[in-house]
């Protein structure tokens, strides 16, 4: 187990799947962890099902600059540092080419992009010396799924702002790198809207295409997220680890 011993550490999107677990690995490596619900009617429902679990639960939406900004001033004035970032919250919303919508495009480069470079811009003034920040992006940054085009450029630009976070920030010890999970257990086809038809037909595609036959767990990615976040990868940045059963590999 990671020991992340007296960690002030950040997980956006926590309130389910890999945000969620990574939150309990951090959390069970000694870490404080702190999360954001959308709104206060969400930030309040985090509180009442997982209070065990976090140490705060603040109200912003990652797609608004000035919620960001905000949630993490506050994260950083209430503990007086900021150790581990884990950029988390995304979504996908599927839509073939001729048929994107710019409110389509807008919704998912305002959380999957813009939540990102706002949210560690707005740590910048809090971030520990040896401070770790981990982006979740996805191994649709390199692999054509038909219909995800504006998700995997999402996608694709986390991967990229990785390695430039990385380079900015490497003066100031501050490591930056990038996982990247194959098709995991998790609501990602339910938040798309699609159909339960359509889910377990794309699940099923998908599956077929993973060479270990199986989505992966939320809890394998959250494992690699408190080995980046503790002092055992003091050594790695500007690194993307793929976590996809060979998916994008073999």
């Amino acid at each position: 187990m990671a020991d992340l011993t007296g960690k002030i550490a950040i997980v956006t999107g926590g309130s389910g799947g890999i945000g969620l677990a990574s939150a309990r690995a951090l959390k069970a490596g000694g870490a404080t962890v702190v999360t954001n619900g959308r709104h206060d009617q969400r930030a309040e429902e985090i509180r009442q099902q997982y209070g065990d679990l976090y140490d705060k639960v603040y109200t912003a939406d990652v797609g608004v600059v000035a919620e960001i900004n905000a949630f993490v001033d506050q994260v950083g004035k209430d503990y007086g540092k900021i150790d581990v970032i884990f950029a988390n919250a995304g979504f996908g919303e599927p839509a073939p080419l001729g048929h994107i919508t710019e409110d389509n495009f807008d919704k998912q480069f305002n959380v999957n992009v813009k939540g990102v470079i706002f949210t560690v811009q707005a740590a910048l003034p809090y971030l520990s010396e040896g401070a770790s920040i981990i982006l979740n992006s996805s191994i649709a940054n390199q692999l054509g799924f038909a219909n995800f085009s504006v998700y995997a450029a999402t996608k694709g630009a986390v991967k990229t702002l990785g390695k430039i976070m990385a380079a900015e920030l490497v003066g100031r010890g501050v490591r930056v790198n990038v996982v990247s999970p194959g098709p995991i257990e998790t609501n990602f086809f339910a938040a798309t809207g699609m159909s339960e038809e359509q889910q377990a037909q794309a699940a099923d595609m998908i599956k077929a295409q993973v060479p270990m036959g199986r989505f992966g767990k939320a809890d394998e990615i959250a494992g690699y997220v408190a080995y980046l976040a503790s002092d055992a990868s003091t050594f790695m940045t500007g690194t993307e680890v793929e976590i996809d059963g060979g998916m994008a590999t073999l």
